[in-house]
């Protein structure tokens, strides 16, 4: 580890997670290896909370490009001390292609990104265990 990457570390026992996209691949497998690594509860953040069949995971229903959808989720898990931010899409659009498929991957692999970290961390609910910076 880097002295940038130990001074981000976060203790996953006993931790509250939120994971984007935690209803399949990467995100499902972030959820599941937090809750085996000893985390006490797990957000997982899903356009359709409906697609959450894990009875460990607490689905929290989440819409990276509606801000309205963002803070309803950041008040509902105001004990987060860890994010994971996985959800994004890939449209397989060129870079000079179709223009709103280029806005929509902004929306949510940029934009949306931040929208929702911001928003966790001007919630002051999510602001425990979390170090100043």
């Amino acid at each position: 580890m880097t002295e940038l990457t130990t001074s981000m570390a976060r203790p996953i026992a006993g931790s509250t997670a939120l994971v984007t996209g935690a209803s399949r691949g990467l995100g499902a497998a972030y959820a599941r290896e937090l809750l085996a690594r000893g985390a006490a509860r797990v957000y997982a953040a899903v356009r359709d909370p409906a697609t959450i069949t894990d009875p460990r995971l607490i689905a929290v229903q989440m819409d990276l490009t509606d801000r309205v959808s963002i803070a309803r989720a950041a008040s509902r898990a105001q004990d987060v001390t860890l994010v994971i931010n996985n959800a994004g899409i890939l449209t397989g659009v060129p870079t000079l292609g179709d223009e709103a498929s280029l806005r929509e991957e902004l929306e949510v692999n940029y934009l949306g990104a931040g929208r929702g970290h911001a928003r966790l961390r001007a919630d002051p609910g999510c602001q425990r265990g979390r170090r100043a910076g």
